[in-house]
C-alpha cells in the first residue's frame, strides 16, 4: 500500500488545519523514536521536540501561530545527531524525527500537500532506515520491518479518513480525537 495517493486524495483540497492535523500524528510516534535514541545516547532534547509538537497540535486546533514557532523551528533543527553520533541505536530514526517535527513547524503558516507528503515519507522511511543498519536481515527482522511499515501506513490512512470525515465546524473535536489517538501509538520502531 502506498500512502501518497491517499494523502493527495484526502488533503489535496483540504483546509490547512487538516494538513497540520495529519502531519502531527505522523510525528507523534517519531517523537517516541527520538526518545529511544535519547535513552540510548543521552543526547538531544526530547522535551523540546515535545513542546514543538504540542505547538503544532494547538495550531491545528485554532490557528495560533506566533513568534514562538520560529524559535521552536530553530531549536528543533539543532536536535538531530551529528554524523559522529550516528552509530548510536536509533540515530537514523532520530534524524528523521527532527526533520519531520521541524518541517511541520516550518509549515505552520501555510502547510502544503508536499509538506504532508514529506512528513509522512519521513515516518515510513524511519522504519526502513532503522532496519537497514542491521548487517544480517533475518526472516524475523524482515517480517518485523514489513509489519511495522504496513501498520504505520494503515494508521496514517486511518488518520486521513477521520480528517476527511470531519467538518469545519467540528475542528476542535476532530483534532482532539486525532491527538488522543496518536498519543496512544507506540514508537514505530518497537514491535507491537
Amino acid at each position: 500500500m502506498n500512502i501518497e495517493p491517499l494523502i493527495c486524495r484526502h488533503l489535496g483540497s483540504a483546509s490547512e488545519w487538516k494538513r497540520l492535523a495529519f502531519m502531527a500524528p505522523c510525528c507523534e510516534p517519531m517523537l517516541l523514536n527520538f526518545r529511544l535514541y535519547h535513552e540510548a545516547s543521552r543526547l538531544g532534547l526530547p522535551d523540546l521536540l515535545r513542546r514543538g509538537l504540542d505547538f503544532v497540535w494547538q495550531t491545528a486546533s485554532d490557528d495560533t501561530v506566533d513568534g514562538e514557532a520560529d524559535e521552536l523551528v530553530k531549536q528543533s533543527r539543532l536536535q538531530p545527531p551529528s554524523r559522529h553520533d550516528e552509530g548510536h541505536s536509533f540515530a537514523q530514526a532520530a534524524i528523521q524525527s527532527c526533520f519531520a517535527i521541524s518541517h511541520t513547524l516550518r509549515s505552520l503558516r501555510g502547510p502544503h500537500i508536499l509538506d504532508a507528503l514529506d512528513v509522512a515519507d519521513a515516518a515510513i522511511y524511519a522504519i526502513e532506515l532503522h532496519y537497514r543498519n542491521e548487517l544480517f536481515l533475518t526472516k524475523r527482522t524482515r517480517s518485523d520491518r514489513e509489519f511495522l511499515r504496513r501498520t504505520e501506513i494503515m494508521r496514517l490512512a486511518h488518520s486521513l479518513e477521520r480528517l476527511s470525515a470531519a467538518s469545519e465546524s467540528d475542528r476542535l473535536k476532530a483534532v482532539a480525537r486525532l491527538r488522543r489517538s496518536a498519543q496512544r501509538v507506540p514508537s514505530t520502531l518497537v514491535r507491537a
